[in-house]
């Protein structure tokens, strides 16, 4: 029995598009993509992620029900384009593996990371220049927020240096293996953009006209309600599952658009 395995990633970079394109690709007959958006499988620091795969056995799991007419089985993981030891793992995992990276202004970028950290709670200091100034204390264990298991995360700086991560993935992967996406590209014509990345992929066109916006950048009303809320979920679960109710609306007042 074959066992069934990615054979492309979209490798990056966080807020430049990955989930949309996620979402436009999962759609497409030949195309699969797993349920869990970004199972980390490879990064480095996996362990510290709240959903990523540990073990292969649970990472390749994602993949079992992958129906034949999908030849292409993706992962899309925002972690591995900035975590060099990672694409090198992907690169023994399967060589012949392509990748997706999606990049955009790093100044657009970086508070954009900012702005979602703080809606995820990973983050906990509202003014953003002093986010940025906390970058070296925090690489020193300070300052670290409670709700952030994986302090490299708010290395904003290096997150966010496009240029520095795409000479690493030159190193790894041969150019011909690689497609680049400028996410004003991305968004400015989304169907032109989504039809190269079904021709690099190998994968004919299936006639999506329609894209949806995903992802849309969130921010938290109150610094403390993303840990409050964490605190709630799993027994306000249970008294939604109870009561029959689906919507609260706890989740909508606490957060922005």
């Amino acid at each position: 029995m074959t066992v069934k395995k990615p054979n492309f990633f979209i490798a990056g970079a966080p807020k430049c598009g990955t989930t949309a394109l996620y979402e436009y690709l999962k759609t497409h007959p030949n195309i699969f993509m797993p349920r869990v958006k970004e199972p980390h499988y490879f990064y480095s620091h996996k362990e510290k992620m709240p959903y990523a795969m540990r073990s292969q056995e649970q990472y390749l799991r994602l993949y079992e029900d992958a129906p034949q007419s999908a030849f292409l089985l993706g992962d899309s993981s925002t972690s591995y384009v900035w975590d060099t030891p990672s694409l090198a793992r992907i690169r023994e995992f399967n060589s012949e593996s392509k990748l997706i990276v999606m990049i955009r202004n790093p100044v657009e970028m970086v508070y954009a990371l900012h702005s979602t950290f703080l809606w995820m709670g990973w983050e906990d200091e509202l003014d953003f220049k002093k986010a940025w100034m906390l970058q070296e204390a925090r690489e020193s264990g300070e300052n670290i927020p409670k709700l952030c298991e994986d302090p490299a995360l708010l290395r904003y700086r290096y997150i966010c240096m496009n240029g520095e991560h795409l000479h690493n993935l030159y190193k790894i992967f041969p150019t011909e293996q690689v497609m680049i996406i400028i996410f004003d590209d991305f968004i400015g014509d989304t169907l032109a953009v989504y039809k190269k990345a079904l021709e690099f992929l190998g994968a004919p066109y299936d006639g999506k006209t329609h894209f949806p916006s995903a992802n849309e950048s969130r921010f938290w009303k109150h610094p403390l309600l993303p840990g409050i809320l964490d605190m709630m979920k799993r027994p306000w679960a249970k008294f939604k599952k109870l009561v029959g109710v689906q919507e609260t609306g706890l989740w909508a007042l606490a957060t922005a658009r």
